[in-house]
């Protein structure tokens, strides 16, 4: 895919809805949008856009941030990219444990 093919799939961060999943525009960790009535919960700021990682990284955006939806296999490449770093640094990795 080239850039502006990747630049034709952005769409602003408040088009998302509660369970949307979204990378940033130049980012690679996927992110979960968080629901209003949780954003209220926690006390964060209700005019943001929230979304929250895999590995509890937490993403704040302007309503009008350009985005890139994305599906559950990206989530799930996040992890297996991040098992794959592991293994390669020497970490114990995630399967084992």
């Amino acid at each position: 895919m080239n850039n502006k093919q990747m630049d034709d799939n952005l769409i602003p961060a408040k088009d998302l809805k509660r369970g949307d999943l979204f990378k940033k525009r130049t980012g690679s960790y996927t992110y979960l949008r968080i629901s209003p009535s949780a954003v209220k919960f926690l006390g964060r700021d209700p005019e943001e856009i929230w979304g929250v990682s895999f590995n509890g990284n937490v993403a704040q955006l302007k309503p009008d941030t350009l985005v890139r939806p994305v599906s559950m296999r990206d989530m799930h490449q996040n992890l297996v990219d991040l098992d794959e770093w592991e293994g390669m640094i020497g970490c114990k990795d995630r399967s084992t444990q």
